[in-house]
């Protein structure tokens, strides 16, 4: 009995020596595809990134406070010195929205967070206890829902 060879196959691929591709590469490509298949998705993903990004540079983006009342520049037009012009109490247009920004988003994740917490301690609760209660908690929920 002779034993088995192994032989080099012409169609074998070569053996790999680069580095796999990093998480960042999958990322990208991964980016990459979701833009292509979800191209509106893509640009609402942009504009949130815009609006998180000019919130958290607000004190980097504009030179101006945007509660300081500057009579002098009352009702300016935009242009050079103020992007978005000045209000009737001088104050810098653009300075307020992207310093409202901050507030927005602020109050955005805080009512997401305590109603995530609420409706996770109800749903356990409802399952805990099940039978009325939860049929109770599940009316409750498709009346808030019909609303």
């Amino acid at each position: 009995m002779s034993t088995p060879t192994i032989e080099a196959r012409e169609d074998a691929a070569a053996p790999f020596h680069g580095r796999a591709p990093g998480g960042f590469a999958r990322a990208f490509a991964a980016v990459v595809g979701f833009t292509r298949r979800k191209p509106l998705g893509a640009v609402g993903g942009l504009l949130i990134l815009v609006v998180v990004l000019a919130a958290g540079l607000a004190p980097f983006l504009t030179p101006y406070n945007p509660i300081q009342v500057q009579g002098e520049d009352r009702l300016f037009a935009p242009g050079a010195v103020h992007p978005f012009g000045t209000d009737s109490f001088g104050r810098d247009v653009f300075a307020r929205v992207v310093f409202g920004a901050q507030v927005s988003l602020y109050v955005g994740f805080l009512s997401v967070t305590l109603c995530t917490g609420i409706a996770a301690v109800v749903g356990v609760l409802s399952g805990y206890f099940g039978g009325p209660f939860d049929d109770l908690v599940q009316r409750v929920v498709d009346a808030v829902m019909a609303l």
